[in-house]
């Protein structure tokens, strides 16, 4: 298992994590924009945080991915 709290990740680095760790059973994702942003109220970083978001909920789709991959995003942080 593979627990990210607060820690900015780009869908690149879970995929790299999956394809090095073979016997991950779960890898959870539990990021807030401020995470990623020093100003989280900016609407430009508002944009770029949901088109990440969209990114590594797209993983899913993935083969592989769909079973083990959990996003949580914190509202509001």
């Amino acid at each position: 298992m593979l627990v990210l709290t607060s820690t900015p990740v780009t869908p690149k680095a879970l995929l790299h994590f999956n394809s090095v760790c073979r016997s991950l059973k779960s890898i959870v994702v539990q990021v807030g924009i401020a995470d990623y942003f020093k100003d989280p109220s900016s609407p430009e970083a508002q944009k770029l945080f949901e088109e990440m978001v969209s990114k590594l909920q797209a993983l899913k789709k993935r083969p592989g991915f769909s079973k083990i991959l959990h996003i949580k995003v914190e509202e509001g942080c």
